[in-house]
């Protein structure tokens, strides 16, 4: 059996291991990792309202129920806009930018619903004017 002709060129310093080269480690995950924890914390935040307004509908004072869910809401939001500012870093940076892009999508949703609920204030506040 004869062995096959030897190319005449030195082959890639990667291929006497049959192994691809390996890729640069990838630097500046750190916002990825702060929308990620920011986007953790929203839930989290979202699911501990739950709590809050079922403890404020068993007491049965229902006047402070807005009241009671006011600060879970602002910290939700100031979460949500951390998760935004931190996820679109990330992918500007390009770095697990599905990660970065799951991140943005959970803190749209508190800034969201800020924003409508504050829409929503300004119309019956113009409607009991009018």
């Amino acid at each position: 059996m004869t062995r096959p002709a030897e190319p005449p060129y030195d082959p890639p310093p990667y291929a006497a291991q049959g192994l691809p080269p390996a890729s640069p480690p990838v630097r500046g995950g750190a916002p990825v990792i702060v929308a990620a924890v920011c986007a953790g914390a929203v839930i989290l935040t979202v699911f501990a309202e739950l709590f809050v307004q079922a403890a404020v509908i068993a007491s049965g004072d229902f006047s402070t129920l807005g009241l009671a869910s006011l600060p879970v809401r602002l910290m939700a939001t100031l979460l949500g806009i951390g998760a935004i500012v931190a996820g679109a870093i990330a992918v500007s940076r390009r770095v697990r930018v599905v990660l970065a892009g799951v991140a943005i999508g959970v803190g749209i949703v508190p800034v969201l619903s800020a924003v409508l609920s504050i829409v929503q204030f300004a119309g019956r506040a113009a409607m009991a004017v009018l």
